[in-house]
């Protein structure tokens, strides 16, 4: 018999490790986050023992809570990256890498939101001696890094609310600068952050819910300069767009990217 097959009655017997699995199932498979309600539902098992087994999954960080929800977690994303990302994003992200490579000539990357975090599943190096480094199955801060930001601008108000809170006041500042300019523009070109030496290129990528990651390209910043990364925007949000309109999203805001990207008295941010 298969597990969604299962009775009520019958799902409350099912061993530990059979409901760690069944709950990480229901909400791995969901488009969109699980409140406990949710769960307890979808997956027969009582919610004080969805509650329970939720907090044991966080704090291994298969399951993470959002303002909305429970979504899959940092390890498990991660996991999945390793065995080798089949889904259509990852498919997307593989095609539009390649363009973004033979664009460029630098290191390129996809990173896909897990809650307060951004983990990278997709990376193509540089064929160049000296070529930025793909942090492939990483999980870091979304204030952290400009394939972050470029995420952060578009995640749940009260999430970007409270993890900006966390920063230093003179943090804060900058990066609240740089959302804004992510907001008018579409993309963020940093250089030294975090990394010195590096210069970097973000643009997001929207699904048919919001935000699901980003697609970004890092080099020496003595080659991979400002005057590239802006001539090199356009073609990221074309990039962006494409994956985009395939996972779903619905708005103009690339095509008006598009048209602001071809102002070259743009600034950093």
């Amino acid at each position: 018999m298969e597990r969604a097959d299962l009775s009520p009655d019958e799902r409350q017997e099912l061993s530990l490790p059979d409901r760690l699995l069944t709950i990480v199932e229901s909400i791995a498979n969901s488009d969109q986050p699980m409140g406990v309600m949710a769960i307890a539902a979808a997956t027969g098992i009582d919610k004080s023992a969805v509650s329970r087994l939720l907090k044991t999954l966080a704090s291994r960080r298969w399951v993470e809570k959002g303002p909305e929800g429970y979504v899959a977690g940092a390890a498990l994303i991660q996991l999945a990256s390793k065995a080798g990302v089949d889904d259509i994003i990852g498919r997307l992200a593989s095609r539009e890498l390649n363009v973004l490579l033979q664009a460029t000539d630098e290191t390129v990357s996809f990173h896909r939101v897990v809650g307060s975090q951004r983990i990278c599943i997709l990376g193509l190096e540089s064929p160049q001696i000296m070529r930025g480094r793909i942090p492939l199955g990483e999980t870091i801060p979304l204030t952290h890094g400009t394939s972050g930001k470029v995420i952060l601008a578009w995640v749940d108000e009260a999430l970007r609310a409270r993890l900006l809170a966390e920063l230093a006041p003179e943090v804060r500042e900058n990066v609240t600068r740089q959302l804004v300019f992510i907001e008018a523009n579409g993309y963020l070109s940093t250089e030294h952050d975090p990394n010195q030496g590096v210069g970097a290129l973000a643009v997001p990528v929207f699904g048919p819910y919001g935000i699901v990651g980003s697609l970004g390209a890092i080099g020496p910043a003595e080659r991979w300069n400002a005057d590239q990364r802006r001539k090199h925007a356009r073609v990221g949000l074309k990039c962006a767009a494409r994956m985009a309109a395939e996972l779903g999203y619905v708005g103009d805001r690339y095509e008006r990217w598009a048209t602001t990207a071809l102002d070259q008295t743009l600034v950093e941010a």
